[in-house]
Parts: structure tokens; sequence; C-alpha cells
């Protein structure tokens, strides 16, 4: 309170007040001496105290918001966040760059094991083929061995005659190039001339095999005549074998009959089985190869053989095969294909599985018919040795046909078994392509939930980080409006300032003009007092003084400069312009070379034009050496 009003005291004095207004030709007042340190302090925040009065009631806290550098602030960190975008993009693609990578390795190896399983199955099947070939004493293996024969020396032939002549030009055209030097035109145009007949006789060969290849295909893939319902197995197998029509059998035709009904029955119940199977798979066998062209089901299904089921993570890399080699199919359409193929696959197994059962049970049959034929015929012969055993005859009969009803009976019995192990692995294999299917279908439930809670997650922090700006944003406008309010009240109060400092400064300048007025009426009076009453001569003001006079006369008296009221003690122009330093100084001025090292280290070594006398050097010395 003491520093306010002291503060408020030295405000009201006209010398500080002028000072502050810049009032006119007053000079400042001298500031008091002052021996005692809180005195001085109080004098320094008074002084504090009055430049704030004066100049306005400014505020440290509030700093102006800079928005430029917001803006900097903000393309800054929009930079670092592409930037670091751009790097996830550069890791995403080199991830799945790697995963390519290790996924085209992969399918490298399962080629090479694939391949060197097929090599090894062409091998073995090759041999088989060769021993049974050289052990066969059939007529047709025998042809077929006869036309091996031929086309093996009919191979040797082509490759003799036409290599023989691929050789001969080969030959005359190194012994050209090794006789160049010696070589005339000539014999270059006959070498040129053969190499043409040698390509044209290759092209010839060339078209021939490919046209022998061409139709040898068509042969090969010409369509089978029989009807494509027609199953050459159950043609084969169905009906009484010929072999029983023509056995001997006792002239019971009751037995015989039996018998052949029996079979007829086998027959009836493998069909009966072949169409059930086929109406069971009927939307399978419905659409031929999946509704695919041949040459894609055959790729399709010569990759899904490369993959065995055995090897770690199989259908996955099967998948991404399929994908690679058929671009064009969408993944739901290879999915839909690869169970067509493994249904077609099973239906295909189980028909072949009752085919070879039907024959089986069709041979056994027929080996229980024949041996049933056999004991007939035996007791036959001993009932024509004794007609007693007739009646036991019949009897024994009636026993073998119970036999092979039994026998039938326990057959149809295993069948029904072996079709509920079928029915029951085929359960299994469902059940465990369920679970298959299920995992997957919840491995991409969790995945789909983890990109939902992270997309939900993501969402809520940008909610959050709007409300957050939102509520900066209120709080700046809050706070910028208390600062306008501030400010305006700043303005007005400053505006009130200013006008009672025009005010003082009006009364100043009054108050000063006053004093003036009184100076100069003071002044006038004193200048009346000592003002020298003399008659207007003008020749008197246009005269030298004495002064000046005797200098003139002095100078022209003997040529000298020394004057005649002082003592000049200087230089003449001649000597300055005699100084080397000051030559070199201006033409290092003219070059532009003045404030260079260069021009300081020239200037520093160019001796004065009289050497300095000893006792006007300084014995001090500055600084440690």
């Amino acid at each position: 309170i003491l520093l306010l009003n002291r503060g408020m005291r030295e405000l009201s004095d006209p010398g500080i007040a002028g000072l502050r207004g810049g009032g006119g030709d007053l000079a400042r007042p001298a500031a008091p001496f002052v021996t005692d340190s809180r005195a001085a302090t109080d004098m320094h925040m008074a002084r504090k105290l009055v430049a704030r009065f004066t100049g306005g009631m400014g505020s440290n806290r509030y700093l102006q918001n800079d928005y430029q550098q917001l803006e900097h602030i903000k393309a800054a960190h929009e930079a670092q966040g592409a930037r670091q975008l751009a790097k996830l993009r550069q890791l995403n693609r080199v991830r799945r760059a790697n995963k390519d990578i290790n996924a085209i390795k992969t399918h490298r190896l399962v080629w090479r094991q694939h391949l060197s399983r097929l090599g090894e199955a062409a091998r073995r099947l090759q041999t088989e083929l060769t021993d049974h070939m050289e052990q066969s004493e059939d007529d047709e293996w025998a042809e077929l061995r006869a036309y091996g024969a031929f086309l093996q020396e009919d191979l040797t032939q082509f490759t003799r005659d036409t290599l023989a002549m691929v050789a001969e030009a080969r030959n005359d055209v190194e012994a050209l190039y090794a006789d160049r030097c010696d070589a005339v035109d000539e014999q270059f145009e006959l070498v040129g001339q053969r190499l043409e007949e040698v390509r044209a006789h290759i092209d010839s060969v060339g078209v021939e095999l490919s046209a022998s290849a061409d139709l040898l295909t068509l042969d090969l893939d010409t369509d089978d005549p029989r009807p494509p319902m027609e199953d050459p197995c159950c043609s084969a197998m169905e009906g009484i074998p010929a072999d029983l029509l023509l056995a001997h059998h006792p002239g019971d035709e009751e037995l015989w009959t039996s018998l052949m009904t029996e079979v007829v029955l086998l027959d009836e119940l493998f069909l009966q089985r072949l169409r059930d199977l086929d109406v069971s798979c009927a939307d399978t066998l419905c659409d031929a190869r999946g509704g695919w062209g041949e040459a894609e089901h055959t790729e399709f299904t010569l990759i899904v053989d490369q993959y065995p089921r055995d090897m770690p993570n199989s259908h996955t890399f099967l998948l991404d095969r399929l994908r690679r080699h058929f671009p064009e199919k969408s993944q739901q359409q290879l999915l839909e294909h690869e169970t067509w193929c493994r249904q077609s696959h099973a239906h295909h197994t189980r028909r072949q599985g009752l085919l070879l059962t039907w024959q089986q049970h069709k041979a056994q049959l027929c080996l229980k018919i024949k041996a049933a034929f056999a004991d007939a015929l035996a007791r036959l012969e001993d009932s024509r040795r004794t007609s007693a055993l007739h009646q036991s005859q019949r009897q024994y009969c009636q026993q073998l046909l119970h036999k092979v009803s039994e026998w039938r009976e326990q057959k149809a019995e295993e069948e029904r078994l072996q079709a509920e192990l079928s029915a029951l692995e085929d359960a299994r294999r469902a059940a465990a392509e369920h679970v298959r299917s299920e995992r997957t279908r919840q491995m991409r439930d969790i995945q789909k939930g983890e990109i939902e809670h992270y997309r939900g997650r993501r969402k809520a922090e940008r909610e959050r980080a709007e409300v957050e700006k939102r509520k900066q944003l209120a709080e700046l406008r809050a706070r910028m409006e208390e600062q306008g309010r501030l400010d305006a009240e700043r303005v007005k109060y400053r505006a009130e300032q200013e006008r009672a400092k025009e005010q003082r400064r009006a009364e100043q300048r009054q108050r000063q003009e006053a004093e003036r007025a009184e100076l100069e009426a003071r002044l006038e009076g004193l200048r009346a007092q000592v003002r020298i009453e003399a008659e207007r001569d003008e020749s008197r003001l246009k005269q030298h003084t004495l002064a000046s006079e005797a200098r003139v006369n002095a100078a022209a008296a003997d040529h000298s400069h020394q004057p005649v009221t002082s003592d000049l003690h200087t230089w003449s122009a001649e000597q300055v312009a005699g100084d080397s330093r000051v030559r070199a100084e201006q033409a290092l001025r003219s070059a532009g070379l003045l404030n260079t090292d260069y021009a300081r280290q020239v200037i520093s070594t160019l001796p004065p034009p009289v050497k300095p006398r000893p006792d006007t050097q300084s014995t001090l010395k500055f600084g440690t050496e």
C-alpha cells in the first residue's frame, strides 16, 4: 500500500507526468542521490508501479494463441501419422511377400515329393509290365512284344536317317569354319543349301509326327459307343456264368433251378445295392465333372492328388495352390468342386467295393454250386447202384439246398454288417468333416469378432478423442471469451487512462507555455538591460576582426601554418597521403576487401612513415604468455 501511494504521488508529479507523456522541452528531473538499499528498492518498485499504471495493467499469465504454429504442429503430426501408416503398409506388403515366398517354397517341396512318388510308381509299373510281358505265354502278349520290337527298330531307323543328315551338315560346317581362311563363297553357298535341305527335312518330319500324334489322340479320345448308363463290370458279372451252365449236373431239375435261382437272387441283390448307391449319390452323378470342363477337372484332380491327407495343413496349401492355378475361380467354387470330387471319389470307391464283393461272392457261390453238383453226382452214382437210397438222395439234396440258403443268409448278414460298418465309417468321416468345417467357421468367427472388437475399439477411441477435442474447444472458447471480456475491460481502462493522460498533458502544456512566456518576459527584460546602444555602421560590419587579420598577415609573410592565437599540433594533407598504410587502406576499400582477414593482416604488417620513439611504447603486458 505504501509503494502504491508513493507511486501515485510520483504519478501526480508534473515532471514525471511530462516525462511519461513525452512533454515537450522539459528535461528529465535529476534522480535524488540514494544511500539506503531499502530506499533504492522501494524507489525501483515505485517506478515499476508507475510504469504499470501509465502503460496499462498487462497480464503475463495469458499468452496469445499462435494458430499458425498450431497448424504447423498439426501438419507435423499428420505427416508423422502418414509415415507410420506407410511403414505399416510396407510391413504388410513385406509380410504378404514373405508369406507368398514360404508358400511357394512349400509348393515346390510338395511338387518334388509328388514327382519322386510318380517316378517310383512309373518305374515299378514298367518293371511289372516288362516282367509280365516276358513271362506271359499268351498270343496277345506275344503280338504286343513283337509290336514293341517293331516300334524300337523303327525308332532306331528314324534316328539313324534323321540324325545322319544333321551330323553330316554339322561336320561340313565345322570343316568350313576350320578352313575359313581358304574358303570361297561357293563353299559357303553349298553349305547353306545343305543346311536348308536339312531344315526342310526336319520340318517335314515334324509335321508328319504332329499329324500322327493328332490321329492317335483322336483315336484315344473317341467316345465309347456303349450307352452311358451301361456298366461293363455289371454286364460281365450279371447273369449265370457259362461254366455253371456247361457244368455236368444230375438230372434233378428242381435242384438245378434252385441253385440257379440263388445266383439270380445274388445278382439282383447286388444290382439293387448298386442302384441304391446311385440313387443316394444322384446329386453327384447328375453333373458330369461337377460343371467344370474336362481339362480343368483333370488339372484339379491332379493338383489334389499332389497334397496327401497326412501332410500338415494340407488343405490350406491345397486351397492356396488351387487359387494360384485357377485365378478366375472363386474360393467358394473351389470348395464346392472339392466337395463334389470327394463325394464322387467316395461313390466310386463304394461302387468298386460293391463290385469286388459281388465278384467274390459270386465266385464263392459258383464254387459252392459246383461242389453241390459234384456231391449230387456222387450221391446219384450211389443211388443208381441201389434204388433204396433214392429217398436219401432227395433228403441230401434238401440238406444241400438248406446249406446253400444258410450260406446265402450268412452272406446277406455279412453284407448287412459290412453296409452298417460302411455307414458308420461314412458317418465318422462326415463328423470329422463337420468338425473341421465347424473349427474353420469358429476360427473365422473369432477372427471376425476380433476385427469387430478392433473396429469398435478404434471407433470408441475416435469418439473419445472427438469428445476430448470438443471439450478442449469449448474450454478454449470459454477462455477466449473470458479473455475477450478482460481485454475489453482493459481496452476500456486504457482508453480512460489515455484520456486522463491527454488531459494531464494538455494541462502540462498550458503550464509550460505560461512558464515559457514568463521566462521570455524575464529574458527580454535582461536583454533590455544589457543591450548596447550603438549606431548602425555597415562598413564596420564587413571588416576583419583583429585575430583573423593577424592570421592572414602572418600566413602571407612566412607561408607558415602556425596560428597566431594558438599552436596547432597535427599533420598536413601531404603527410597523411604519404603514409603507406593509408594508401593500402584506400586500395583495399576500393577493391571491397577492407573487412577481410587478409586486409587486417596486410595493414598490420605495414610500417609507419616515421618510426615511433621508444619512450612512447607501453611496457604493460595484457594476457598470459
